[in-house]
């Protein structure tokens, strides 16, 4: 080996150049190409004109338009040092004026920061929100939107100031906002105020000397009212709902619901309507998407999602959900997940879901699954959702590997 090294005798210019058509890719060389040969940039420019194209095409067609949404919270972990813990990653979705949008998943999954921080209640930590039209990303963006888009909180009673009685509750949001400050006369305005409380207390079935009362004074039906009462101060198009009805009972769980309903007839209201009961979510929205550790991994319509899912997360998940008739009931097959949900400090690399699911494998630890569009109006975010189901796509099961 020594004696073959000093008899390499080879310089840099005596090294042959191999030719362009042994290459994979294109050498271009600007003394014999013009400029307008060159189609590399052009092409590159004419897939990102596409791209804009599509998401102009999506947001004038939708209300709400949310991209790539993430949001990270820094924990503390020892002197000077934090990790992220990804509450939300990468999640995408569009919602029509006039629909409902439900977002299902466990707890913990950040189906709640999903909502905050469309909103901007939380800052989100990347990702595009557009909404009416206009991208959301200054504080001017925020303070407009606002004015149309409101939320519903979850405990009915921590969400009320104890210190405030309903009318200045209600009130509130239209004196944040200036709703009323066209009118000059202070006296006349605050008349009008008054009647739109008692016309917005009426609404949601409150009567109108509650108006004087405090929130402790309430049912938890009746404190729920008071907020989406609040909710509806400002005339919105858009409301987060988030598991307004979870801290209810069952009956008043139905009025709440059916009080949901007509408000959307009558006020033309787009819904993102995050809640833990399917059968609620089902019954009142018509698409449905659900996440897991962060991640949306499966969009569809609602009848779909429940009676046909794709997703092995979700399977389980509508698995879980109670049946009325025994007869199917005893027929219904229970897929219990073995293991416990990831920490969201120590995600596991690839699919999120792959150490709980059972047809995981070596590849799904490799990469990320994007939510894609695998039937129509149908969205997964799995790889091997062909090879789970092949009869759904009109594979014969013989051609799929085990």
């Amino acid at each position: 080996m020594i004696d073959e090294e000093k008899n390499v005798d080879t310089t840099i210019e005596e090294i042959p150049m191999p030719d362009a058509e042994a290459l994979e890719t294109p050498v271009l060389d600007t003394d014999v190409f013009d400029e307008g040969e060159l189609t590399e940039a052009p092409a590159e420019k004419a897939t990102e004109e596409e791209m804009d194209a599509e998401l102009q095409k999506e947001v004038e067609e939708n209300l709400v338009v949310v991209r790539h949404l993430k949001q990270y919270f820094d924990i503390p972990s020892g002197f000077f040092r934090s990790r992220p813990l990804k509450a939300v990653d990468d999640v995408s979705f569009s919602i029509k004026k006039g629909e409902t949008l439900g977002l299902v998943g466990e707890s913990g999954c950040g189906k709640t920061t999903t909502g905050r921080s469309i909103l901007h209640l939380y800052k989100p930590t990347a990702g595009e929100i557009y909404y009416r039209g206009k991208k959301v990303s200054t504080k001017a963006d925020v303070r407009e939107m606002r004015k149309h888009a409101t939320m519903v909180f979850q405990d009915p009673y921590s969400s009320l100031d104890p210190r405030m009685t309903v009318s200045d509750i209600i009130a509130e949001p239209i004196y944040v906002h200036k709703i009323f400050n066209h009118i000059a006369d202070p006296k006349a305005r605050k008349e009008a105020i008054k009647a739109r409380v008692r016309e917005l207390m009426d609404l949601v079935g409150l009567n109108s000397e509650h108006a004087n009362r405090y929130p402790h004074e309430f049912s938890g039906g009746q404190r729920q009212r008071i907020g989406i009462a609040r909710a509806l101060a400002v005339d919105p198009d858009f409301i987060v709902c988030d598991e307004p009805v979870s801290a209810l009972d069952v009956s008043i769980q139905a009025q709440v619901i059916n009080m949901f309903e007509d408000l959307q007839q009558k006020l033309g209201l787009t819904y993102l309507f995050i809640a833990h009961d399917l059968m609620v979510v089902r019954h009142i929205s018509k698409r449905i998407a659900v996440m897991y550790l962060g991640h949306m991994v499966e969009l569809s319509d609602s009848d779909t999602v429940c009676d046909e899912p794709l997703h092995p997360y979700s399977i389980s998940l509508l698995s879980a959900v109670p049946i009325p008739d025994p007869k199917i009931a005893q027929s219904n097959q229970r897929v219990v997940l073995e293991g416990d949900v990831p920490s969201p400090l120590h995600m596991p690399s690839g699919c999120p879901f792959r150490t709980r699911c059972a047809y995981a494998t070596e590849a799904c630890a490799a990469a990320t699954p994007a939510l894609r569009e695998v039937l129509p109006g149908h969205f997964v975010a799995c790889d091997r959702v062909e090879e789970i189901h092949p009869d759904r796509f009109g594979i014969p099961s013989d051609d799929v590997e085990a």
